[in-house]
């Protein structure tokens, strides 16, 4: 480089001082100076371009490495967990080898090729991947309570993810999430809401989620499921696998219904000058639906239930969780304060219309 400027020099100290006509010499300094300028820039432009492309390597392999900040134990013990459990739903086969063509992202949930995921706009898979293997969807089951569908294939001792709880979960609790085959985010809950009125045959609370997770599978620390992220909150695995289990059992989705609507007294919105007396436990019956199970066994609208099954109601213990674990027709009952007076209810449960 350095003998490059010297011969530069020499040339334009013999134009300047010989007898070429002006318009001449000055057209050759020219091209001499800007070669050398570009020579000069070219070398400053690459030795830049190979120094940042040095720093964002080392910077690409670090996220690489630790994609989430977390320790290397954890991020392990995550994709061990949710990796070979992702499944990919495809409406073509000839778009199976393309994991960007993807419909939707689930996972499996039994080792003989049960399915889950949530759908877009209710269509039904084609074809399903699990892993680099592509399979043809035998049948599809959806759940019309949380929007879940249950998709079998016929696999064989493939690998079914684990599932957690997600009503254990609170605000500011880190969950992470599955993106596409083998991307990992994390998030965090924002908070849980309950309605100030609530359905006893639907699930009430909600797990409300930041916004930026924007990924389907939502997983606990240890790699197991908590549920499927909702355009505006989790579905939460306590939502849909009590469906999935009488799916199994009985070869369809049945759920229970008791019929009524209420408040949870422990989560009601008081003015101040309730407070003093806020109630710690119970529910008010808020509507009774006619002819439902709850109106056959006498219940009433303004009673006020303490205990289901001898477990008291309270901030910890919600009725959706009773409701949740129960099947049709089985007899539920219900401690219920009317008029100052406390009795018991059998209610003998229903099956489900929705």
């Amino acid at each position: 480089m350095r003998g490059g400027f010297c011969h530069g020099a020499v040339a334009m100290n013999f134009m300047l001082t010989s007898s070429w006509p002006l318009t001449a010499r000055i057209i050759v300094l020219s091209l001499v100076l800007g070669l050398g300028g570009g020579i000069l820039g070219a070398a400053l432009t690459t030795s830049s371009l190979a120094d940042y492309a040095a720093q964002l390597g080392e910077r690409s392999m670090r996220i690489n490495e630790y994609p989430l900040g977390m320790s290397s134990a954890l991020l392990t013990k995550l994709r061990e967990a949710l990796f070979p459990a992702s499944v990919q739903f495809f409406a073509a086969k000839a778009d199976v080898t393309d994991a960007a063509q993807a419909d939707r992202q689930g996972v499996v949930l039994t080792s003989d090729g049960w399915l889950a995921f949530v759908p877009e706009g209710g269509r039904a898979p084609a074809f399903a991947v699990i892993g680099r293997r592509a399979y043809v969807v035998k049948r599809s089951v959806a759940d019309p309570l949380s929007g879940v569908l249950f998709v079998k294939v016929d696999a064989k001792n493939v690998s079914a993810i684990g599932f957690g709880s997600a009503f254990s979960l609170a605000a500011g609790d880190t969950v992470f999430a599955l993106v596409g085959r083998e991307t990992l985010r994390a998030g965090e809950v924002i908070g849980v809401h309950y309605p100030l009125q609530m359905s006893a045959d639907r699930l009430g609370r909600r797990i409300m989620l930041v916004a930026s997770l924007g990924a389907p599978i939502v997983s606990s620390s240890s790699g197991d499921l908590l549920g499927f992220a909702g355009p505006d909150a989790l579905i939460p695995t306590e939502a849909f696998l009590p469906a999935f289990r009488a799916l199994l059992k009985e070869g369809k989705i049945i759920r229970p219904s008791i019929g009524f609507s209420y408040t949870d007294r422990a989560r009601s919105i008081l003015l101040p000058s309730d407070l003093a007396s806020a109630p710690e436990s119970g529910m008010r019956v808020v509507s009774v639906l006619r002819g439902g199970a709850a109106e056959a066994a006498g219940l009433k609208t303004g009673d006020t239930v303490f205990m289901v099954d001898g477990d008291v109601l309270d901030a910890l213990h919600t009725f959706d969780q009773h409701m949740l674990a129960a099947t049709p027709g089985q007899t539920m009952v219900l401690t219920v304060e009317r008029a100052g007076i406390r009795r018991d209810l059998n209610i003998k449960l229903g099956p489900s219309t929705l």
